[in-house]
């Protein structure tokens, strides 16, 4: 699912590739393990990645 938080797909298309209903389950489950909402980690000012 963070996969494709990156790919510039829409939430809903996620949503539904990851076997949720609607980006509303999807934010809700997103936010439940990783603390903040899809929107906000796709969002590259927000969020660093380090290798």
């Amino acid at each position: 699912m963070c996969k494709l938080l990156y790919s510039g797909r829409s939430l809903t298309d996620i949503a539904h590739e990851a076997g949720l209903s609607d980006s509303a389950h999807l934010s809700h489950f997103y936010r439940h393990w990783y603390g903040q909402s899809p929107s906000y980690s796709r969002d590259r000012e927000s969020v660093k990645f380090f290798s």
